[in-house]
């Protein structure tokens, strides 16, 4: 088993990344990743453009989870391959031992849209929380199922998401959300006698200002919808701007090259990975503690692991004892 951080006691850290599926060196981005997370030893991890070569076969996650000992929870191709390649990418969730996995699956299509977004552009797990106690009777030796029987019968529900690509595609990417949304609430619903913390987060491919993003931090409804998600960067970020894309990766700047950017150093920085917690969580179970840009490191090539750079957030799953009181990094206020 490789070597991982020790997480803080009362929390779940939870990362997303989207792994760039270009085939350049896969291997090795695979491997700087691996480093990165090894260093945050998040609980759970959302991947997109996550590629596969062969059916559901990926070397990629096969390193990966090889180099962290992270399991695997839901992983599968688009149904469709990639323009110009036999490769598809896809999306996964890993988790580790704090997390016994029920059950994960794909979002089905968006509904009017089957035959326009590539399937799937969504997934989903459910886990129970593991028993916190390592010295509880049969922890270290007992299955899965066991595990959950154990488990004083929480529940942690998460859904993945990469959203449409392109400026021009806000519509898509609203359907996409509404979907998204219902599927996360229908989990919500089920699991209600088990204290869901209900997760949704990826790469959203738009920017804080958008509809999606406003629609899911309570400023603006879809159409009829409303809902209610805090927002990990903007409660518990670092201050800055948390870009997650920028001229800073090599490999950003190499697939702007590649969709026809002639000077890629002059796209600005965007956030556009996300991570999301539902309900109002502020001071309670599921409240974002600690948010951070993450996989920033370069590794042997002296590269980043992809062209985007991670979302990391520690969350309160109830247990969480500060050592110090905190307030929200937000500057938005609900009147």
């Amino acid at each position: 088993m490789p070597d991982r951080a020790n997480p803080d006691p009362g929390t779940l850290t939870i990362t997303t990344f989207n792994v760039l599926h270009d085939d350049q060196d896969r291997t090795g981005r695979a491997l700087t990743a691996a480093a990165g997370l090894n260093a945050s030893a998040p609980d759970l991890v959302l991947l997109q453009e996550l590629p596969f070569e062969h059916g559901r076969s990926s070397a990629y996650l096969d390193t990966l989870t090889a180099a962290t000992g992270l399991a695997v929870a839901q992983a599968a191709p688009l149904t469709a391959p990639r323009p110009h390649t036999t490769d598809r990418s896809g999306l996964g969730i890993l988790h580790g031992p704090s997390l016994v996995l029920e059950e994960a699956g794909t979002l089905p299509p968006v509904p009017g849209f089957e035959d326009y977004l590539p399937v799937p552009q969504g997934s989903w797990a459910v886990f129970a929380e593991a028993p916190s106690d390592p010295a509880q009777p049969g922890t270290a030796q007992s299955g899965p199922a066991d595990q959950v029987r154990q488990a004083p019968g929480r529940a942690v529900a998460v859904v993945n998401l990469h959203g449409v690509w392109g400026g021009d595609r806000a519509y898509e990417r609203e359907q996409q959300m509404l979907h998204a949304v219902r599927w996360a609430e229908s989990l919500r619903q089920r699991l209600a006698d088990r204290e869901p913390l209900l997760v949704l987060g990826g790469d959203l491919n738009t920017v804080p200002e958008s509809s999606v993003i406003r629609y899911l931090t309570g400023l603006q409804p879809l159409g009829s919808a409303g809902t209610y998600w805090v927002d990990a960067w903007e409660h518990a970020g670092d201050g800055t701007a948390g870009h997650t894309t920028s001229a800073d990766s090599a490999w950003f700047l190499e697939t702007a090259r590649g969709v026809g950017i002639q000077r890629p150093e002059s796209v600005p920085p965007r956030r556009i990975d996300y991570l999301f917690i539902r309900d109002w969580v502020y001071g309670r179970r599921g409240e974002p503690l600690a948010t951070r840009v993450d996989l920033t490191g370069t590794g042997h090539t002296g590269r980043h692991a992809s062209d985007h750079f991670a979302v990391t957030t520690e969350v309160d799953t109830g247990h969480h004892q500060p050592t110090a009181l905190r307030t929200s990094s937000a500057t938005r206020t609900l009147n």
